[in-house]
């Protein structure tokens, strides 16, 4: 039915596979061809640097704002990017040689003093970010040289480089000057320069006649589009519908029956690509309502939900995850760790057992909730979830919520009143436990709805560690975690696209929509 990019990464505690190089129609010339038009799922959250993280959330925001370092399509290695090399001058310390004759978009230029402040920005705790979901210990950059920075961190970070990838460096002259503009506005030194956003509609970017990488051998990708439109429409149905109808060249994240349509016109083609990204189910833990604190009634939960259903029949493309986030191409993924079975017999035994204890399991308020737009039929697959909630004696409630309504708890630690679940779309581009075990479960990051010091610890610690000594620990972590009840993994995504036939994309695993890596066939 599809075309199927299959791949996946390198495992190792830095060499995971980011990119894979598959050229969906080879053999054409670049050339200049007018607009190129993506139709995306869901707004861009903000234009922030640091946003250029999580593509789904910000969809493009890479071809405004580079970052110190890419990835290679083919071997998944860092390469240069405004960095041209690095390397490490101690345990807390990376050196990173900065490109020379860079400019930002606003005409201010890209040297040491500027790509410091940058990074500071970027990954500082005042600002808090939601990047810093993604960082170990704390980092921190430093001027060494007119065109050479140090990136510092509190305590040893194998994966520091690649953490290099995931922020943005966008313009000092303007976070000093007009900081009011970063939201909405980015400056950065990428092959297009942002033009405008119309909220709710869409927003562009021209070309940029002075980047870098027009005559640089090393550069990541050719510029061969002079505009490039983002437009935002949260319907499925509706993106399909502008690729057949020739009024968008790419859009993101289609139904398998959109796809196979698009297969079937002689106009468009489809693909359907494995990801960095993972759906999950997120109960309320710490903090929450007695109910939802009872480990039985987690177990009642995670045990009631048929995962693999829900891919076959709902999603329709997917991996099925066992008893862990992450897959077996992850550092730290453990082999040995058992699924959560589907078992409504059992959910029913556990949450009757919670009841004769005296837990208060009939009394919470229980709201099954989902972001709309966040991955195709998540509506169904959220109804789905309350269905099979409820059929072992969990009454619940569905709510398909807007982004400004659901984020207003998304991010709020529970109280005693709150026994909510979300499902929902994370990601981890470095494919590495360690982002996903402090996304998810660490104290201290807005994600996590769970709290243990203790586990903090002993994670805070394995990130310390290399080799065969880190992969150990992680595998550890993880097989504790996996008892806890904490987060039930859905399944690994495979991201849906429509194309106009006559477009070319240097697929990556981690499905960053850069316009210098398509082309007009």
């Amino acid at each position: 039915m599809f075309d199927t990019v299959r791949g996946g990464c390198r495992s190792g505690p830095i060499a995971v596979g980011i990119g894979l190089a598959v050229l969906l129609a080879a053999g054409a010339p670049a050339r200049a061809s007018g607009e190129l038009v993506i139709v995306t799922h869901a707004e861009n959250q903000a234009m922030q640097a640091q946003q250029t993280y999580k593509e789904v959330n910000s969809p493009g925001l890479r071809n405004v704002i580079e970052q110190l370092v890419t990835v290679d399509l083919e071997t998944g290695a860092l390469k240069p990017m405004l960095a041209t090399r690095w390397e490490r001058v101690d345990d807390l310390t990376w050196r990173f040689h900065l490109r020379d004759g860079v400019r930002f978009h606003d005409g201010s230029p890209f040297d040491a003093e500027a790509a410091a402040f940058a990074v500071n920005w970027v990954w500082s705790p005042r600002n808090s970010f939601h990047i810093r979901e993604t960082m170990g210990p704390q980092i921190t950059a430093e001027v060494a040289g007119p065109m050479a920075i140090h990136v510092k961190t509190a305590t040893p970070d194998a994966l520091l480089p690649w953490r290099m990838y995931l922020g943005g460096i966008s313009s000092m002259r303007q976070i000093q000057e007009t900081p009011a503009q970063v939201d909405e506005r980015p400056i950065g030194t990428g092959p297009y320069r942002f033009v405008e956003w119309r909220k709710g509609q869409h927003w562009t970017a021209e070309v940029n006649p002075d980047w870098w990488g027009r005559s640089a051998p090393d550069a990541y990708g050719k510029v061969t589009f002079d505009r490039l439109r983002f437009v935002f429409r949260r319907e499925p149905a509706v993106r399909a519908a502008m690729i057949e109808a020739g009024e968008a060249q790419f859009a993101m994240f289609v139904t398998p029956e959109q796809c196979a349509q698009a297969k079937a016109r002689p106009n468009s083609t489809c693909i359907v690509a494995p990801s960095d990204s993972y759906l999950f189910l997120r109960p309320d833990v710490t903090g929450a309502h007695p109910a939802f604190q009872d480990l039985r009634v987690r177990q009642a939960i995670f045990h009631a939900i048929d995962r693999r259903a829900i891919i076959e029949h709902l999603m329709g493309v997917g991996e099925h995850l066992g008893g862990q986030m992450l897959t077996s191409d992850a550092d730290g993924y453990n082999p040995d760790v058992a699924d959560y079975e589907f078992d409504p017999a059992k959910s029913r035994r556990l949450l009757a057992e919670a009841r004769a204890a005296g837990v208060p399991v009939d009394a919470a308020r229980v709201m099954v909730a989902a972001r709309v737009g966040s991955v195709p039929r998540i509506g169904e697959i959220i109804e789905a979830v309350g269905g099979m909630l409820a059929e072992v004696g969990l009454r619940n409630r569905v709510e398909l919520q807007e982004q400004g309504q659901i984020i207003e708890w998304f991010l709020k630690r529970p109280g005693p009143e709150r026994a909510n679940v979300l499902v929902h779309p994370g990601g981890n581009p470095l494919w590495d436990y360690s982002l996903t075990l402090r996304a998810l479960y660490h104290c201290e990051t807005i994600v996590s709805m769970y709290c243990d010091p203790e586990f903090d610890r002993r994670l805070d610690q394995a990130n310390l560690l290399s080799s065969e000594a880190r992969t150990r620990a992680f595998r550890e972590l993880v097989a504790d975690i996996r008892d806890r009840y904490v987060i039930l993994p859905m399944a690994r995504i495979s991201w849906t696209y429509a194309l106009a036939a006559d477009l070319e994309w240097d697929y990556r695993f981690d499905q960053r929509l850069v316009a210098v890596q398509m082309r007009r066939k």
